[in-house]
């Protein structure tokens, strides 16, 4: 009887250790998570319509899979454009926003981005491409990401392209309760229009500076808007400025942007 007792025993002896060996070589092969006991928690609140959450620059990290601009579909658009917006017309990457305007049959379809934030100041660098045909309109403006409005509208950029060799920067704003604006344009001479070119806008507390390469074209410093606003990019297509395309009119037709500098002050939650 002890015999069997001893036996029995010795056998419980070498099993349960068959099974703590299988355990600890099964956590051996599995990816152990260590939790960082220093590890900062960090709550996100969702803002409201009228409400910005407002990110130091310095705070605000990104991953590969985060964009800073994403492509929009909109099948309106304001000013008797004839334009769908289509997302597939956009091409996104680290440095360029590429939209392409094409006719297919009797409808034009083109490329819109905007940006994921909205930013308060800084300075903002792009290299354009000279946009050539009737209808062709492209844009890099900026909106009010806090209001129903489209007041104040700042539009960095903006050509038609019946007349390449002049491009235009416009701050549209409302004063006592009319709609105004402040411009200007900048010409090329017809016989010098530059491929591409570099454009520079510098927004600050006191004024918006507008630079064609390293020179200052225009300074603005009343109406200076102070709240957060995002950008669009865009390729326009017919409308009440520009028209609608000729027979000229090459398609499909693209607008190019390259982001050379984009440093803003303040971010914020659209």
């Amino acid at each position: 009887m002890n015999k069997i007792v001893l036996i029995f025993g010795v056998l419980f002896i070498v099993i349960a250790g068959c099974l703590i060996g299988t355990s600890l070589s099964h956590l051996e092969d599995e990816d152990v998570i260590v939790m960082d006991e220093n590890a900062e928690t960090v709550e996100m609140e969702q803002p409201s319509n009228t409400e910005f959450s407002e990110v130091s620059t310095d705070a605000v990290e990104t991953s590969e899979d985060d964009a800073m601009f994403v492509a929009v579909d909109a099948l309106k658009s304001p000013n008797n454009e004839i334009q769908q917006y289509i997302s597939s017309q956009v091409q996104i990457d680290e440095t360029h926003i590429r939209m392409t305007a094409d006719k297919m049959g009797e409808v034009y379809l083109s490329g819109k981005a905007e940006s994921v934030s909205a930013f308060r100041y800084g300075r903002f660098s792009f290299c354009i491409n000279t946009m050539k045909g009737v209808g062709l309109f492209p844009a890099i403006w900026m909106l009010p990401s806090n209001t129903n409005t489209d007041y104040p509208e700042v539009d960095i950029y903006e050509l038609i392209g019946n007349e390449p060799n002049i491009f235009y920067g416009v701050l549209h704003y409302m004063e006592e309760s009319e709609k105004s604006r402040d411009f200007f344009r900048h010409t090329f001479p017809v016989d010098k229009i530059p491929e591409t070119y570099r454009i520079t806008f510098e927004w600050t507390p006191e004024e918006m500076i507008w630079y064609l390469e390293d020179e200052v074209v225009y300074t603005i410093r009343e109406n200076v808007p102070d709240e957060p606003m995002y950008f669009i990019f865009n390729l326009a297509v017919g409308g009440d400025w520009p028209g609608s395309p000729d027979a000229y009119t090459e398609f499909p037709a693209m607008f190019e942007v390259k982001i050379l500098e984009f440093e803003p002050q303040e971010i914020y939650s659209r």
